[in-house]
């Protein structure tokens, strides 16, 4: 039964076009929140997003390996945004640039489900004019 499920989620993988000239980035927990006490990316939110704009400009191919967006702790997409505007923004140039890939993981997995994913996204694709799309895999 298992092996059933891997070969059949192998199958069904996104492929990711890999060169000897290649760069990528992973990162995974990151946890964005809404910047309270509870956020344990707030206090990193800067350097992250330095170090991703680094990337970006290096031309890199950014992974995240899921839990992204802290939704166990946050209900409302729209305030996670506002916490961490320049992060969401950058990654929408990633997007944009076709150089963005995300994994769901069990903070965010209800992303999973597109009702859901629009009702909690929903705000954010307002907020840039509906251009960016998560792309999980």
């Amino acid at each position: 039964m298992i092996q059933k499920i891997i070969t059949n989620s192998y199958k069904k993988a996104k492929r990711i076009p890999l060169k000897a000239d290649s760069k990528f980035i992973f990162f995974s927990d990151c946890h964005k929140g809404d910047n309270s006490y509870a956020d344990d990316f707030a206090n990193n939110g800067n350097i992250y997003f330095h170090a991703l704009r680094n990337y970006f400009e290096k031309d890199f191919t950014y992974i995240e390996l899921g839990d992204g967006i802290e939704l166990w702790e946050n209900l409302f997409m729209n305030e996670i945004f506002e916490a961490h505007k320049n992060v969401f923004l950058l990654l929408r140039e990633f997007h944009l640039k076709k150089r963005l890939h995300m994994l769901w993981g069990n903070h965010d997995m209800v992303l999973k489900n597109p009702n859901k994913s629009e009702k909690l996204l929903g705000t954010y694709f307002d907020k840039i004019k509906r251009i960016i799309r998560w792309i999980y895999f």
